[in-house]
């Protein structure tokens, strides 16, 4: 958040988003153009910057390695804020930085669902953990509830005691990719396609192997706990896909099982999951200028240094 804006309360965002949402549709067709078309366009940027800008930080996790708090930016008031937005979210840049390494999350769904006209992808209903990352004997998950609007949120924040530079992250909670630090001062960006096996929701084990600590809903003190031993966590039934939410309406996405039928080459990947590219091990570096937030196609919101749009396919600029 910017040190001089305060954060939006919940009648200031829902302000914020109803006039965004209304002007959407002046600007469905760039080549109508004029002066309406401009100012529609100019506000609407004005309302993405200042939703940025207060979007609150949120105390979430607690490092084991260092015990500082994890205090990220997050909407906390419901779905249907941009923060939310699937394909080119309305949030800070935060690069995943120190031994951080990385930040998804799960959500209990309650209704009403909230209805907004982008797509959401939340995670799914119940807590779990990325057997890939925490089998390193370096890492260390924290668990965490964290409210959003009606609906029960779950953190999982994974920490490295040292630098790892072979073993691919994960999208951050909510987001087609992840940020993180290259250099002092640069970051850059990468995305990961999560499969079925990316998802372990038998979370006794690793909390017995002390690979997994969790945080008590409501402890304002983030006060890390080990042992299964009265932890909340255990057996939540709920949904064990990654759900999707779009105009109220909630549905599952589906997962590759990792399996390559015999007619396909051993290196090919599944055409239906749209999650992103495959981990690889260099990162891609962040563009030097910032760049349009909207397609002027088709005025979708865009994520810093696209070249693409995701709503259209249109190029940027031109």
């Amino acid at each position: 958040m910017s040190p001089n804006a305060s954060p939006y309360t919940q009648s200031e965002r829902r302000k914020i988003l109803d006039e965004f949402f209304q002007l959407l549709p002046q600007i469905d067709d760039p080549e109508k153009g004029g002066p309406d078309y401009d100012r529609a366009l100019a506000r609407i940027s004005e309302l993405w910057d200042d939703y940025v800008e207060r979007t609150p930080t949120v105390p979430v996790s607690r490092c084991p390695f260092t015990r500082a708090v994890f205090q990220p930016s997050l909407d906390p008031f419901g779905f249907d804020g941009l923060f939310w937005k699937y394909d080119a979210a309305a949030r800070p840049s935060e690069p995943l930085s120190g031994s951080l390494f990385a930040f998804t999350g799960a959500v209990s769904l309650r209704e009403p669902i909230e209805r907004a006209p982008f797509l959401c992808r939340p995670g799914p209903g119940a807590p779990f953990v990325v057997p890939r990352i925490l089998e390193r004997d370096t890492i260390r998950a924290v668990l965490s509830t964290v409210p959003i609007g009606a609906h029960t949120g779950y953190a999982m924040v994974y920490y490295s005691g040292q630098p790892v530079m072979d073993l691919g992250r994960f999208n951050t909670w909510g987001l087609d990719h992840y940020n993180l630090q290259l250099d002092e001062e640069e970051f850059g960006w990468n995305s990961c396609e999560p499969e079925l096996q990316d998802y372990d929701f038998d979370l006794a084990p690793w909390i017995a192997r002390g690979s997994l600590l969790w945080i008590a809903p409501g402890d304002e003190t983030l006060e890390l706990r080990e042992g299964t031993d009265g932890c909340p966590y255990l057996d939540i039934t709920d949904r064990h896909l990654p759900q999707c939410i779009e105009d109220g309406e909630v549905w599952t996405a589906s997962l590759w099982d990792g399996t390559v039928p015999d007619d396909e080459p051993a290196d090919a990947g599944p055409a239906d999951v749209a999650d992103g590219p495959s981990p690889v091990a260099t990162e891609n570096p962040a563009p030097e200028a910032a760049g349009p937030k909207f397609c002027s196609h088709c005025g979708a919101g865009l994520r810093e240094g696209a070249k693409f749009c995701t709503g259209c396919g249109a190029k940027i600029g031109v």
